[in-house]
């Protein structure tokens, strides 16, 4: 015979925490491409927000910090790539050696 617990417990909502989890792993890995330089912070962003609400909504609190950690997590590493891509474009945009070729296309469409 078994023993008889008492009556099911209703499976706590998870949708919004693990759609938070989920968001910013991808957010993360994809923050680093440069074609793709938006993906973290914004998707970060998403990801932060959905944990917060789930948070709220009461949805499983181990989840919805494991998204805002995450989200968060994805919003720093986008603007940290987004940092070095820009510092990169600064570094080149001021190399004198490309500055003396922009120079020497600017002189030879001027001849034709």
């Amino acid at each position: 015979m078994s023993k008889n617990t008492g009556p099911l417990q209703p499976a706590e909502p998870k949708g919004l925490a693990l759609s938070s989890i989920v968001i910013g792993a991808v957010s993360a890995l994809l923050s680093w491409p440069f074609w793709i330089l938006g993906a973290g912070i914004i998707g970060g962003a998403v990801s932060l927000v959905l944990g917060i609400v789930a948070r709220r909504r009461g949805q499983s609190k181990r989840m919805s910090l494991i998204g805002i950690i995450v989200g968060s997590l994805a919003m720093l590493s986008g603007i940290i790539a987004l940092a070095y891509f820009l510092s990169i474009i600064n570094s080149a945009l001021n190399d004198p050696a490309f500055q003396q070729q922009l120079q020497e296309l600017e002189d030879q469409s001027k001849k034709n």
